[in-house]
Order: structure tokens, then sequence, then C-alpha cells
């Protein structure tokens, strides 16, 4: 009777094995969830080129996603949301400094240089 249930649970786990490999070989690196993809929203999807931060590709591409697929657009805050991701940035890089003001802007310092955004 222990032999069975070992046996079963080795082919249990052999089956997922099998079916996970399965799964990884016929949809490629992406995985299974083929919703936002990161190489076609920095622009390396067909050319080698360096990613224009100016162009704000990536953030366009959130933005689209989240209003998009988000279950509950009301709670959906823009700056709020902008102000945590410009707080998470401040929290690993010592050099950024994000200063946040009452009347909407915000002033961004890194090192020496300094920047306020509306």
């Amino acid at each position: 009777m222990r032999r069975l249930e070992r046996l079963g649970k080795l082919l249990a786990v052999l089956g997922a094995f099998t079916l996970s490999g399965f799964l990884a070989h016929q949809f490629g690196a992406g995985g299974l969830w083929h919703g936002f993809n990161t190489a076609l929203a920095t622009g390396e999807a067909g050319k080698k080129s360096r990613y224009d931060l100016t162009r704000l590709e990536a953030v366009n591409e959130t933005l689209k996603y989240v209003r998009d697929r988000y279950v509950e657009p009301d709670r959906v805050r823009p700056r709020d949301m902008l102000l945590s991701a410009l707080n998470y940035i401040q929290r690993d890089v010592a050099q950024v400094i994000v200063m946040p003001s009452s009347n909407g802007e915000v002033t961004l310092r890194v090192d020496t240089h300094s920047k306020q955004l509306r």
C-alpha cells in the first residue's frame, strides 16, 4: 500500500515536470501569459537601439495596460501612482531625492541636478 502511494506521488511529480516542460517549449520564454510585452514597450522587439526615455514608451504602455485591464478604474490615481514609484526609486537609489509640494509639482534632485515637474 505504501509503495503505491510513493509511486503515485512520483508519477504526479514526473507528470507535472513533463507538462511544465512541454508548456515552456510550446510557449517559449514569454510563458503562458502574453499580456504586457516589455520588449515591445522598450522598443527592443526587432531592433537593437537604445531606449529613448523622452518618448515614454514604457510609461504609455503601462498606462494603456492599467486602463484596459484594471478591475476598478475608479481606484486608479495616476499622481499617487507616480509619487509612489518615485518614492521607491528614491529608496533604492541614494542619489535621487523626490520632494513633492502641495501645489501639485514635484522636484526631483539627482546629485547636483534638479528639475521641477508638474
